[in-house]
């Protein structure tokens, strides 16, 4: 069996060392901790922060795959921080340049547990929808046989989410149709390489600029560093913002002293500061979206910005529920493999 990649860096360790001092630790603070005397800040290793062993592997038959891995690496990732470390350099990028960086914010965007865990929360109406569109195709071609089949509508979701339809013998002529989900890994992992290949695009299409912070001000580095936000003041913003939504702004840091930033639909260009009000509030709105982990390459008191939850049974619960994971979906998928086509 081939080697495959089993540490899955949902934040490259690239983008992290520019947040060190030595290339290897940053300063951390973790927002689930099991007690209180846990020290607020501590080096952590770059190779242990905003990491998940098999967190894109996938299982098929007897094998283990890092396909995703291998190409959100070499299509996204890659041509993505060349082209940041040319502008933290300071030298001009071209507009393929500009181009990879947006691919990167996208994949970036998508491809944390965070993303993870609101998207199967958005999952179940597209599911439903694909209910819906099985069961009008049905009712238009008269087939009532039992059956499993891939998704009209829904190509993306094609290989992870099938629908069986069956008759209960107890009820001659009704219909029971259910959904059959590869597993949420799987579905998410196809969502992800949707957007990446039929909507990038959209983002790729945007102004983007390079904004430094007011003053001395740094950036943090967190565990989901891209803010897609709708802002409308202080108090009237949402994380929702769309790739092709006029007025979303995204925003995401690639060093402590710079970002990526575009609005859609604006045509500014160039590089620019925030003033320091505008630093003031996007600072603490990455704090706001930050998951597990906030880096900074000066620690600084977040105790009132960002508490941290201090539960000892809820951070058992999901170190418990993070080494399960892969077992857990590679299970899943064996099954779903082993259903019948249609």
């Amino acid at each position: 069996m081939p080697q495959i990649t089993r540490d899955s860096h949902y934040v490259p360790q690239a983008t992290l060392k520019r947040w060190s001092e030595d290339g290897k630790n940053v300063r951390a603070y973790r927002l689930l901790v099991s007690h209180d005397e846990v020290a607020p800040w501590q080096p952590r290793p770059i190779r242990s922060i905003a990491r998940q062993r098999d967190l894109y592997t996938t299982t098929s038959e007897d094998r283990e795959a890092d396909e995703f891995e291998t190409y959100i690496t070499r299509n996204f990732e890659e041509p993505g921080q060349a082209a940041i470390e040319k502008l933290i350099e300071r030298s001009p990028l071209s507009p393929d340049e500009w181009r990879d960086i947006a691919r990167f914010v996208a994949l970036q965007q998508l491809r944390t547990p965070l993303y993870f865990l609101e998207y199967i929360e958005r999952a179940g109406p597209q599911i439903e929808a694909s209910l819906a569109a099985v069961m009008a195709e049905y009712e238009r071609i008269g087939a009532i046989k039992p059956s499993l089949s891939g998704t009209p509508g829904s190509t993306f979701l094609r290989d992870s989410l099938r629908v069986s339809i069956s008759q209960p013998p107890e009820a001659p002529g009704q219909l029971v149709v259910q959904p059959v989900v590869r597993s949420s890994r799987s579905m998410w992992m196809d969502s992800i390489r949707h957007h990446l290949t039929k909507n990038v695009s959209n983002i790729c299409e945007h102004r983007w600029r390079a904004v430094e912070p007011a003053g001395n001000v740094e950036w943090p580095i967190t565990d989901h560093p891209v803010l897609n936000i709708n802002y409308h003041g202080p108090d009237r913003y949402d994380f929702g913002g769309g790739w092709g939504h006029p007025g979303s702004e995204f925003f995401m840091p690639v060093s402590p002293r710079l970002a990526v930033y575009t609005q859609v639909g604006a045509k500014a260009t160039g590089r620019f500061a925030f003033t320091a009000d505008q630093t003031a509030a996007v600072l603490n709105l990455a704090l706001e979206r930050a998951w597990r982990w906030i880096v900074f390459r000066n620690p600084q008191d977040l105790a009132e910005v960002r508490p941290r939850e201090v539960s000892a049974e809820r951070f058992a619960q999901e170190q418990q529920a993070w080494q399960q994971w892969h077992v857990m979906h590679s299970d899943s998928e064996l099954e779903f493999d082993a259903l019948p086509s249609a």
